[in-house]
């Protein structure tokens, strides 16, 4: 057992006393007859400090798991966009053959209108050659 120091004594009505003792670490307190009742301060502020570490340890496990789930959604929205890319790239092929029934015969009157418009441009945007555009 660690060397106490002496700290203070009190006298109560009825006989009872207490009495205060403090060694390096704790304080021990005791009270009248009924036994020792002993009270650290540091072991208080040692389960704070644990109940401290374990919510900032909670905290960092909840941010952990949100940038991992963050990440899976950035790849998921990568991975969509490459598709979508490939889908585009895949529709530049494409040509008057395989243009909708809906809307497909109105690009046709639009296009087929005897002006003095010159098409090509607009037929080389949709990727028609030159040969493609004079027929």
């Amino acid at each position: 057992m660690p060397a106490l120091r002496f700290l203070s004594i009190g006298f109560q009505v009825g006989g009872y006393f207490d009495a205060s003792f403090i060694d390096d670490n704790q304080q021990y307190d005791y009270v009248g007859r009924w036994g020792r009742q002993i009270v650290s301060e540091n072991e208080e502020m040692h389960a704070e400090i644990n109940a401290e570490i374990k919510a900032n340890d909670d905290a960092i496990k909840q941010i952990m798991e949100d940038v991992e789930s963050s990440f899976d959604e950035n790849d998921q929205s990568v991975m969509e966009l490459l598709d979508g890319t490939k889908i585009i790239e895949a529709g530049k092929c494409l040509k008057a053959s395989y243009v909708p029934s809906e809307w497909g015969h109105d690009v046709c009157k639009l296009l087929n209108i005897r002006v003095d418009n010159d098409w090509r441009l607009l037929g080389k945007r949709f990727g028609y050659s030159t040969s493609e555009l004079k027929h």
